[in-house]
C-alpha cells in the first residue's frame, strides 16, 4: 500500500493540475468550483524531496489534463474524473478524485480513489513503449553475438559458495569486437529476473572467431538475494545471457540499458 504522505502529496499535484486548467474551463463542475482557490503546496525539504521523487517516476510534465467528468453527486459529495492525456506515450489515463463540501462552502478533495490502479497502468505502458524503443537494439545485439554455449553452476570452496559462468559466444558479423558488456540473468518460474549480475569482455574477437568467457563471483550468504539464488535446483534453472553493449574497431557501438 501506498504510505498517506504520498498520497497527500498526489492530492497536492492534482489541485495544482486542476487550478492551472480552471482557466480554460468554465462549467460549472465540483472539481472546478475547487480549483478558485487552491492553495500551493507547501514548501519544506521533506515533502519536495518526496515530490521529486514522484515527479521523476511518473513524469507529470508529459501530464495534460484533456476532460473533467462529473461522475455522481450526493447530498455534499460528488465523484470527479479527471481524463489525462500523456503526451510521450500518446495514451490516456484517469484519475478519480472523491470529493466533499468544506466549511466554507468549497470543493474540496478528500482522496484519489485510484491511485495505484493508475500507477500501476502507467508503469506498464511505460514499460511496453521502453521494450517497442529498445527491440531494434537488442536484436542487432542478439544478431551480432551468437551464444554458443553457456553453463552456470554454484559450487563450495573453502566454506565459500562461489557463482561460476562458463560461456562461449561467437562473433557473427563482419567486423572485430573490441569489447562487450553483458548481463547474467536468472528468472523465476513467472519469468520475473529475480538475479542479475554484469559481467565484460576487453579483447579482440575477429569476425567468425570464438571466445570463451569464464567468470565467477563468491556469493554473500547475508544478502537475500544470494540466498535466494544458492537455495535454487541448479538443473532447473532457467537463465540467459543478456549482451548489453558491444563496440566495434571501426567505432560502431550497440548499447542497451533498462536502466
Amino acid at each position: 500500500m501506498l504510505k498517506p504522505a504520498v498520497i497527500e502529496l498526489m492530492v497536492e499535484e492534482a489541485r495544482a493540475a486542476v487550478a492551472g486548467d480552471g482557466k480554460e474551463n468554465n462549467a460549472d463542475t465540483p472539481a472546478k468550483k475547487d480549483a478558485v482557490a487552491v492553495p500551493a503546496p507547501r514548501k519544506n525539504p521533506v515533502t519536495d524531496a518526496m515530490r521529486n521523487n514522484i515527479e521523476k517516476k511518473i513524469n507529470l510534465d508529459q501530464l495534460k489534463i484533456s476532460d473533467i467528468v462529473l461522475e455522481s453527486t450526493q447530498n455534499n459529495n460528488a465523484i470527479v474524473a479527471l481524463q489525462l492525456h500523456h503526451k510521450a506515450l500518446n495514451k490516456d489515463f484517469s484519475l478519480k478524485f472523491k470529493m466533499t463540501v468544506n466549511e466554507a462552502g468549497n470543493w474540496q478533495i478528500k482522496e484519489i480513489t485510484n491511485l495505484e490502479e493508475f500507477l500501476i497502468q502507467l508503469d506498464a505502458a511505460q514499460k511496453t513503449a521502453q521494450a517497442s524503443h529498445d527491440k531494434p537494439t537488442l536484436e542487432k545485439l542478439h544478431s551480432s553475438l551468437e551464444i554458443v554455449d553457456q553453463k552456470l553452476s554454484i559450487k563450495n570452496e573453502n566454506d565459500k559458495h562461489i557463482l561460476s559462468a562458463l560461456i562461449t559466444v561467437k562473433n557473427t558479423t563482419a567486423k572485430n569486437i573490441n569489447r562487450i558488456y553483458y548481463d547474467i540473468e536468472v528468472f523465476d518460474g513467472n519469468n520475473n529476473i529475480i538475479y542479475s549480475y554484469p559481467e565484460h569482455f576487453n579483447g579482440i574477437l575477429p569476425p567468425g572467431n570464438t571466445q570463451i568467457l569464464n567468470n565467477y563471483k563468491i556469493l554473500n550468504k547475508t544478502l537475500p538475494a544470494d540466498q535466494t539464488l544458492m537455495s535454487l535446483d541448479f538443473d532447473k534453472l532457467n537463465w540467459k545471457v543478456q549482451p548489453t553493449y558491444i563496440s566495434f574497431d571501426d567505432g560502431e557501438v550497440l548499447e542497451y540499458s533498462r536502466y
